[in-house]
């Protein structure tokens, strides 16, 4: 499925912003689990690039992240 597929299937994508890294997996899980399948971290958030890498590795394949 293309990425412009699935956002017109899912209808929604959370974009986090300013959250603190240790708080960051906690709240990727939180909205996982809530049932978002998109998810994106803003680069101007300290630390977003260990988090795009931390929730790459703690979800799903089901789950984009970006």
């Amino acid at each position: 499925m293309s990425k412009l597929e699935l956002v017109k299937q899912e209808k929604i994508i959370a974009i986090v912003r300013g959250i603190a890294r240790d708080k960051s997996d906690a709240t990727g899980k939180a909205l996982v689990e809530g049932g978002i399948r998109i998810l994106e971290i803003t680069m101007n958030t300290d630390g977003a690039l260990e988090t795009i890498k931390s929730w790459r590795s703690l979800f799903s394949r089901d789950v984009t992240i970006g």
